[in-house]
């Protein structure tokens, strides 16, 4: 069945396919993320106390927006951000993050060759999901495409989200008003309301 299918797996690395995932129902979910992350302790995998940024999202935007050109990259400036990730897609050795925080959001770009080792990149992309908080350390560029990007040399995960978040939006009225925090995590604009009242 649907469980058994995400099961699978798990066999190695604790990771299944985006399809597996969007098959499961929310407990079915949440059961299996529980098993990846006991495996992913058990491996000696752990959460850090704390995490040390050099730069905010915000931040981040502010200093390098318009510094560089599309497909250059600063190898010499090293920076630690985080955040929570929003979207997640893989292509093989590439990895792409949306990352979000302080009411920004910044591309993470990880590739394997610029990883220590080729098993910490697959660990780390088996591992993450969309709605984790991750630490994020590497070096300014911009992409082929123009897009503002941090080009990952580790991802830290900092916070595990156990359940399912909505990919795009989040319009149910009766979810949005029994789950407040979903509705400010999936939109902005509610957030940006609330700070305004508050």
């Amino acid at each position: 069945d649907k469980q058994d299918k995400a099961a699978a797996g798990t066999t190695s690395g604790g990771n299944t396919t985006a399809t597996a995932e969007d098959d499961l129902d929310p407990n079915q979910y949440f059961e299996h993320r529980c098993a990846a992350l006991q495996e992913f302790t058990a491996a000696g995998g752990s959460l850090p106390y704390s995490y040390d940024v050099t730069l905010s999202l915000p931040a981040f935007r502010a200093k390098y927006d318009g510094v560089l050109e599309s497909g250059q990259q600063d190898k010499t400036q090293k920076e630690r951000v985080a955040g929570r990730i929003m979207q997640k897609r893989q292509q093989g050795k590439l990895a792409f993050y949306e990352l979000s925080g302080g009411g920004m959001k910044v591309q993470i770009m990880a590739g394997e060759a610029e990883f220590a080792s080729a098993e910490e990149f697959k660990k780390m992309c088996d591992l993450l999901r969309r709605g984790d908080v991750v630490g994020v350390e590497g070096f300014p560029g911009v992409s082929q495409k123009g897009e503002l990007s941090l080009f990952a040399t580790s991802l830290t995960l900092l916070a595990p989200c156990l359940r399912m978040i909505p990919k795009l939006s989040l319009t149910d009225p009766e979810t949005r008003y029994r789950q407040r925090y979903l509705d400010l995590m999936i939109n902005p604009q509610v957030r940006k309301t609330f700070q305004l009242r508050s």
